[in-house]
């Protein structure tokens, strides 16, 4: 990873966040991140982007692209499978949990915002709850009828009993099946392959 490229940091102070705010860089996966699935393979980091908008009079929503990938192991074979996402997300910033809202909310705890936490978040429930090759899929949906189904970091915070704060009114009830669903488009200002910086104002 070159020196010039702009990792992103842990923490932003609330205060810093206002419309117009943005950044574009690297995320450098964590050894919390790489130790999600054993004998998983990270890159050393992912391009992201992050840019701030008003929503309503007193709420600010932070929309997050990040370019994912990595190899993850097939639970059925147990070789190694090239996984890959463009995710794309938007969150309230809340400092009190709202159950009327919609939108998925992030709740900001000690006038900070986790920006790396946000990213780790929405790679967890990104992540595949079995990651398989569709060869592996196909043998064993057919031999079986059904399809395994292995808790996730997604999975605990989702349920909660994860450190993170992401509170998620309005999902979907059920997930996509991982192998038929499509990634959204990255927002306009998600990170160009080529990118090795961004604005950041604030």
């Amino acid at each position: 990873m070159s020196a010039k490229q702009r990792i992103l940091p842990q923490f932003v102070p609330e205060p810093n966040l206002h419309p117009g705010w943005s950044f574009a860089g690297h995320y450098r996966v964590s050894e919390e991140v790489q130790g999600w699935m054993p004998q998983a393979q990270w890159p050393e980091a992912l391009p992201v982007a992050l840019e701030v908008e008003q929503a309503g009079r007193r709420r600010l929503e932070l929309a997050i692209a990040v370019e994912a990938q990595a190899r993850l192991p097939c639970q059925r074979c147990g070789e190694l499978l090239d996984w890959s996402a463009q995710i794309a997300q938007t969150l309230l910033l809340v400092e009190q949990e709202d159950p009327e809202l919609p939108q998925p909310q992030w709740l900001v705890e000690e006038g900070r915002v986790p920006l790396q936490g946000l990213v780790e978040s929405e790679l967890s429930l990104a992540l595949p709850d079995f990651p398989r090759h569709e060869r592996c899929a196909l043998q064993g949906e057919a031999a079986t009828g059904d399809t395994p189904q292995l808790p996730t970091p997604g999975a605990r915070l989702v349920a909660g009993t994860s450190s993170t704060r992401r509170v998620t009114h309005g999902c979907p009830a059920e997930p996509q099946d991982p192998l038929q669903a499509r990634p959204p488009p990255l927002p306009r200002f998600a990170v160009r392959a080529d990118a090795v910086g961004g604005r950041d104002h604030g």
